[in-house]
């Protein structure tokens, strides 16, 4: 009886063993490779083309390509007047006329002031301060606005013009890069001088130069009639005025004096 009792309650447990069993197995075939399946050797999945090894670095992300082949060499920074200053322990005294409104007729003329650069000489003055000085004229005037060069040296703690050129004019109204519609010049160190030549142009920008301003504006007024040719006169005045202020520029008793 005892033995009886034991076998009955030892049924139960191996019809539970045998179900997990089944189960496990079930499992394992729904999971099993397919070379298992077709009673080939077990295989091992292929990594996916989609998403390549970290290992490995993927071949349609090539490196990113250096600076000289796609962007060129980095620009300098744009000049910071302010620091320049600063840096040299000046306070800035611009000309009464820079930033003032100079009332005509009852209509004020706009005057505006930027400073770009600073030139290194090899002598005194050792650092020159290049500023621009826009002047809007009347509306008689052969040009809207003349800008002129202004260049600065350090006195004490402040600032001290030492040369003051027209040195840009443009007719108004006129398309860009055409002989005749705008002269200017810029200044360049020169050895121990400063030179104003032809403004440089950006590249692949082609502009006339003060030369070629000048011959369109004589070539222009033979094609007039004599009754008007008068605005044409004051442009060719301006532009001669301009480009006459071209040559070199030497420090002597305190300012920069027309070398001969």
């Amino acid at each position: 009886m005892r033995a009886r009792s034991r076998s009955r309650a030892f049924l139960p447990r191996l019809a539970a063993v045998v179900l997990v069993l089944g189960v496990l197995g079930c499992r394992r075939s729904t999971t099993a490779p397919q070379g298992n399946e077709a009673g080939g050797a077990p295989t091992t999945a292929a990594p996916s083309a989609a998403a390549p090894s970290a290992a490995a670095p993927s071949a349609a992300a090539p490196p990113p390509p250096a600076a000289s082949e796609e962007t060129g060499p980095a620009s300098p920074p744009p000049f910071d007047v302010d620091a320049w200053l600063a840096a040299r322990g000046l306070t800035w005294r611009p000309d009464k006329s820079c930033w003032s409104s100079i009332p005509v007729a009852g209509a004020p003329l706009l005057n505006a002031c930027s400073c770009d650069r600073a030139l290194e000489m090899p002598g005194a003055p050792h650092e020159v301060l290049v500023c621009t000085l826009g002047h809007e004229q009347p509306v008689s005037a052969a040009f809207p606005f003349v800008e002129h060069t202004v260049l600065y040296v350090k006195h004490e703690r402040s600032l001290r013009p030492v040369l003051d050129l027209p040195t840009a004019a443009s007719i108004e109204e006129c398309p860009p890069n055409v002989a005749g519609c705008r002269a200017e010049i810029a200044p360049v160190v020169d050895g121990d001088a400063i030179r104003f030549v032809d403004a440089p142009r950006p590249r692949g920008v082609t502009a006339p130069t003060c030369d070629q301003a000048i011959a369109s504006v004589e070539r222009d007024l033979r094609e007039l009639p004599e009754a008007k040719r008068a605005p044409l006169r004051k442009v060719l005045a301006g532009y001669r005025q301009i480009c006459g202020a071209r040559g070199r520029y030497r420090w002597r008793d305190g300012v920069f004096r027309r070398a001969p």
